[in-house]
């Protein structure tokens, strides 16, 4: 398994677990909690593979209009948010707040992963190909 995949699955088991704390306060995460999503996660993911080809396609489809309608949907969330004061050039390129209590560079370097990630597909097809 190439490393794409597995952080696909990593991003998808963090992502349930941090869902889980956020709708129940009292929940406490533990990492095999995680560890075992992650595995549950993975072998949806072979057997889809491995023996549900036929549904591919439908994924695909479904996984690229729910795509589409988030970016739409929170373009528009956005911009009617900050309508009516938006933030001048300086605070948007020259400004850096850090409440986080991490020293700045990791956050910096936090900051930068999310647009990493956005090119995880274009690796995806690199392998592919």
């Amino acid at each position: 398994m190439d490393s794409t995949r597995r952080l696909r699955g990593l991003l998808g088991s963090q992502l349930i677990v941090g869902i889980i704390s956020f709708t129940n306060p009292d929940y406490m995460a533990q990492p095999w909690h995680q560890f075992l999503i992650y595995i549950g996660y993975n072998i949806v993911a072979i057997l889809v593979n491995a023996f549900m080809t036929d549904i591919l396609p439908h994924i695909t489809k479904v996984a690229f209009i729910w795509s589409i309608t988030g970016f739409v949907l929170i373009s528009i969330t956005l911009l009617a948010c900050a309508s009516p004061t938006y933030s001048s050039r300086d605070v948007v390129y020259k400004e850096f707040i850090n409440e986080t209590g991490w020293p700045d560079g990791i956050v910096s370097l936090l900051g930068l992963l999310q647009a990493g990630l956005g090119l995880t597909g274009y690796d995806a097809v690199a392998h592919v190909i």
